[in-house]
């Protein structure tokens, strides 16, 4: 057999699919795309690269072949936030101050932490990073437990609050402008996109304005992080499925940026295809398009309580550019959150859903490594939401309405 040495050489590096080039004797290159075969002529011992015998590739006027290394994926071993968000990377656990169960004194703003839970023998593992009044990022959080406010379902209107939050800050130049051309229009005022944590101790202080609007506008039912954000800025109520308190706001409410946004310019987007390909680029895309990101993550509130909208503000990318960790606000318990405001790092992993035919890896929210080894919980994403700032929208239209 000609070059049987090249051949076993090679055996060692095509069991994963890339990229290789073959340079015949004559010069001649050739790059072929995944795993290389090798094929024996069917009448002799001819052998050749590819499904089958192909004289023109015949081992015996191969030069060399060689593996070409794929381009590094950008986002690998890096950690990324949404945009406008400042805040410290996760310094490594060895680097993060911990504090004791019973801590009672306000920690330090705008500081990664962790609980100190083997001094009391508990097996789990918790890292916060805490508010801060730059960071940039914001976590609205239901008061039912503290207030009896009405909100212990619209998980999905804390979540938009938070995203609308964002938005508006992101775009505080177009709605200055916005404004100069507009009177107010309706009967209530815009909520303000000014945020502050809880009071130390006083869950229900500070409460933001914009989910208190939600609270005020919808029936405590479930919803849609999306429609939320949809519906706020165009008036598009669309699978937005929580009733309204008030029916007439379903034809009198346009939006509080009508004039700029038609109910067709979407803001949110969702993307319920949460395989491991498809979650990551939707997370790179928000990184690099400029967008923040709601998802949805399954049980992870309790078990049966379905599908739980959340908000994701930044992630850390592994060695092969995919998402290992993310840093996600959680809207229930603020009285679990640092400082009542409070960003929660977790480990995302891929695995097959049990409950599915598909062989495919999906995302899953697991936790953190627990210092005695024990198990960890995982829960099933189940959607994404990015939301685009739509400056496009905001010039074009503002061109035109100040030209007018």
């Amino acid at each position: 057999m000609k070059k049987f040495l090249l051949i076993i050489c090679l055996m060692t590096i095509v069991s994963a699919r890339a990229q290789f080039v073959v340079e015949k004797e004559n010069g001649d290159k050739i790059t072929l795309d995944g795993n290389l075969h090798f094929a024996k002529d069917a009448s002799g011992e001819n052998w050749s690269i590819g499904d089958s015998y192909d004289p023109e590739m015949d081992l015996s006027v191969i030069g060399n072949i060689q593996a070409k290394r794929e381009a590094a994926d950008e986002f690998a071993n890096k950690t990324c936030w949404v945009y406008g968000v400042k805040a410290p990377d996760f310094p490594g656990k060895e680097n993060v101050k911990s504090y004791k169960v019973w801590w009672t004194d306000p920690y330090p703003e705008g500081e990664w932490m962790r609980y100190d839970y083997e001094t009391i023998g508990v097996d789990a593992e918790i890292q916060q990073l805490t508010w801060a009044d730059t960071c940039g990022w914001y976590d609205c959080n239901k008061t039912y437990e503290f207030d009896n406010a009405a909100d212990n379902n619209l998980c999905w209107a804390a979540s938009a609050s938070n995203l609308i939050h964002w938005w508006l800050v992101n775009n505080k130049s177009y709605i200055e402008r916005y404004d100069k051309l507009y009177e107010q229009h309706y009967d209530f005022a815009r909520p303000s996109e000014a945020f502050r944590a809880p009071n130390p101790g006083d869950y229900a202080s500070n409460k933001s304005e914009v989910f208190k609007f939600f609270i005020s506008m919808f029936q405590n039912r479930a919803g849609w992080s999306s429609s939320g954000v949809n519906w706020f800025v165009n008036g598009n109520w669309t699978n937005i499925s929580a009733p309204f308190r008030d029916p007439s706001m379903y034809d009198t409410f346009k939006g509080f940026f009508f004039n700029a946004f038609s109910k067709q310019d979407a803001i949110a987007e969702d993307d319920r295809n949460m395989e491991k390909e498809n979650f990551n680029r939707l997370i790179k895309k928000a990184f690099l398009e400029n967008k923040a990101i709601g998802i949805g993550v399954y049980d992870i509130a309790g078990a049966g309580t379905g599908s739980h909208a959340l908000t994701l503000w930044g992630a850390e990318f592994d060695e092969e550019g995919y998402v290992s960790y993310v840093y996600y606000c959680e809207n229930n318990m603020p009285d679990q959150d640092a400082n009542g405001a409070a960003l929660i790092r977790i480990a995302i992993t891929y695995a097959k859903n049990p409950a599915s035919m598909s062989d495919s890896l999906i995302a899953y929210f697991t936790q953190l490594p627990k210092p005695q080894g024990g198990k960890r919980n995982t829960y099933l994403v189940t959607d994404l939401c990015l939301v685009d700032l739509r400056q496009d929208v905001w010039e074009r239209a503002l061109e035109n309405l100040e030209n007018e």
